[in-house]
């Protein structure tokens, strides 16, 4: 007898690995989003901590160090104006950060070094990259984060 067509059986395991298949695939998504979005809040937790550290009369300025390390991570660091460290850290290694001009939604260069200067009453950046998106490797965008030059306010924009 001629068989035509698939076993109930058959479509049944078809069906649970292309279940099994689109769960991995949501709950990567899912862990890159959460990834980028406490990474995102921890720019914007040190970006407020070095503010508040110059509001108070730390030295001049508080300086926000990030630098892109050779296994991919971000390192940053909180100096004073005489580089001494505040406090130091490391950003997990499967995000990437690009850097733009102030005011601008246009991704201007991916962040190999950074430094942000915080003042009493404002901030700067000497090559005027006040905005940092926060991606995957992929280069999927979720974040922005923008330092406001005269003022050293931070603001944290989900990207839809």
């Amino acid at each position: 007898m001629k068989r035509k067509g698939f076993t109930f059986v058959e479509i049944i395991i078809a069906i649970m690995l292309l279940t099994a298949i689109s769960v991995y695939s949501i709950a990567r998504i899912q862990i890159s989003y959460a990834r980028q979005r406490a990474v995102a809040y921890e720019i914007q937790n040190l970006c407020n901590y070095a503010r508040t550290l110059a509001r108070n009369g730390y030295g001049t300025g508080v300086i926000l160090y990030i630098q892109k390390k050779e296994r991919g991570e971000y390192e940053y660091a909180l100096l004073d104006t005489g580089n001494r460290t505040i406090w130091n850290g490391v950003i997990a290694n499967d995000i990437t950060l690009y850097g733009g001009k102030y005011g601008s939604d246009s991704i201007h260069t991916k962040i190999e070094r950074l430094h942000i200067t915080f003042f009493a009453q404002s901030a700067n950046e000497k090559n005027k990259i006040m905005t940092i998106f926060v991606g995957d490797k992929g280069e999927n965008i979720s974040f922005k984060i923008t330092v406001v030059p005269t003022t050293g306010r931070v603001y944290i924009h989900e990207k839809k």
